[in-house]
């Protein structure tokens, strides 16, 4: 599947685009939005490049937290949580620890795996809290009436860089990282899953996880009903 390309499209090819309820597709269409204003410079275009990252963003953290909680992040609470953003941020800072333990289990189990595993993503959550943050104070909130600054030349250069070095960051770790994370908790092993609990509690480190998953393997190979000549 081709990467679809960003550049040089006109405002009716952007708005027109089919949605898709996805991180990546919000990311896209700021990055849309960031060139239009670069070649056009309507700099209004702006708000709708910020729009479109932050809720990216948002998306995106539902897609990491879901996957590392399970599938047992209430999509109700996240909703309610996004709302507000102390309640957002009091949310996220309770699951970003097991997001980011559980990132790095996943890739101690890549690295002793026989088979291939794509890359897996660890998000740098305080970055995406500031691109949030600050797509919403300079862009979509109000900022009071200011004839000198506002949509000037100096307040564009200043919000189109912000925007194109927050958006590329985003876009360049999706396409050159692989997954936001390859397993859930809930998918592994019963074997796997005790592991994976020593580890997140800081019971064990990461050579005692590998050490731990290599015993393992045989029966894990077993379990999956994979015949021994392939070990």
């Amino acid at each position: 599947m081709s990467i679809p390309d960003f550049h040089g499209r006109t405002a009716d090819q952007i708005v027109s685009e089919p949605f898709i309820a996805d991180s990546a597709w919000h990311v896209h269409a700021a990055l849309s939005w960031i060139d239009y204003v670069k070649r056009t410079s309507g700099a209004i275009a702006l708000h709708y490049g910020g729009f479109h990252l932050r809720l990216s963003v948002e998306h995106l953290w539902f897609q990491i937290f879901w996957a590392s909680r399970g599938a047992m992040l209430p999509i109700d609470e996240y909703k309610k949580a996004i709302k507000n953003a102390t309640k957002l941020y009091k949310l996220i800072d309770s699951l970003a620890p097991d997001y980011q333990k559980f990132a790095e289990f996943d890739q101690i189990i890549a690295s002793i795996d026989r088979h291939v595993h794509p890359l897996t993503v660890v998000w740098d959550i305080e970055r995406l809290k500031r691109i949030r943050g600050e797509c919403s104070s300079r862009l979509l909130h109000f900022q009071g009436i200011s004839e000198e600054d506002y949509l000037s030349e100096k307040w564009m250069i200043q919000h189109l860089v912000f925007l194109e070095e927050s958006a590329l960051w985003m876009w360049d770790t999706m396409r050159a990282r692989g997954n936001h994370v390859v397993y859930h908790p809930q998918g592994l092993t019963p074997q796997t899953q005790l592991i994976w609990d020593s580890f997140r509690k800081g019971e064990i480190n990461e050579e005692s996880v590998r050490y731990r998953l290599e015993i393992i393997r045989p029966l894990a190979r077993r379990e999956r009903g994979e015949d021994a000549s392939n070990r």
